[in-house]
């Protein structure tokens, strides 16, 4: 993600001229779902939050006109916005797209059925056959490593790194009244167990070594 001087006083002006208090950077597959539908439940409270039958449909930019200036929160200040982003483990995060791409929909969706992608794969077909043979900056975001957003904005000493499973307490501590809508429901935190048992060691080991940047920025995280 490349970010010119012309972006960075975007940013700036942006945030002099704003009366949104944060900026989200969004990520796929790690609560950017769930944090949209509570930002849009805050700027709407008394509108009921967009649905599709795959859930919420909270990922139109003209719902959240701040999110679409997440890259250039580089040179936000801190006196005007809040700055954050949540990460998350990434074996857990491939693992999360593999069950909601493949295990939970009847059909593949066909940006994935292009990739190569089917309903017969298993979790360590997935790991070995799409994941592992992609570029870890340029493959599909949604297993695309942290690293692509976060890199040019981590110096910025706004930004808050939230592991994912402080995001709740974050979001009440930092910034909103609003409850958070961020849950697992147990039938798809037992299935998840599942797969990370169907793991083999060898890939495990091998999303470990591709995704060091994101194990990283992990412990970095408040």
């Amino acid at each position: 993600m490349t970010i010119t001087n012309k972006d960075r006083q975007k940013a700036i002006d942006y945030s002099r001229n704003t009366s949104c208090p944060f900026i989200y950077v969004p990520i796929p597959k790690i609560a950017n779902t769930s944090t949209k539908a509570t930002l849009y439940k805050w700027t709407h409270p008394n509108k009921p939050i967009p649905r599709t039958e795959f859930g919420f449909d909270v990922h139109k930019e003209s719902l959240f006109p701040w999110i679409s200036l997440s890259k250039l929160a580089v040179g936000i200040p801190a006196k005007n916005c809040k700055l954050f982003v949540f990460v998350r483990n990434p074996i857990d995060r491939v693992i999360s797209v593999y069950q909601q791409k493949v295990l939970e929909r009847r059909v593949v969706p066909n940006p994935m059925i292009k990739l190569g992608v089917s309903k017969k794969m298993t979790i360590n077909d997935f790991i070995e056959e799409i994941v592992l043979k992609s570029n870890v900056l340029e493959c599909n975001v949604h297993w695309r490593s942290v690293e692509y957003w976060i890199k040019p904005i981590e110096n910025n000493p706004v930004l808050d790194i939230v592991p994912i499973q402080k995001a709740s307490e974050y979001w009440s501590s930092n910034l909103s009244s609003v409850t958070p809508l961020f849950r697992s429901n147990e039938t798809n935190k037992q299935t998840k167990k599942e797969l990370h048992r169907e793991l083999t060691d060898k890939n495990k080991y091998l999303l470990s070594d591709m995704y060091k940047y994101d194990l990283q920025i992990l412990e970095k995280g408040i």
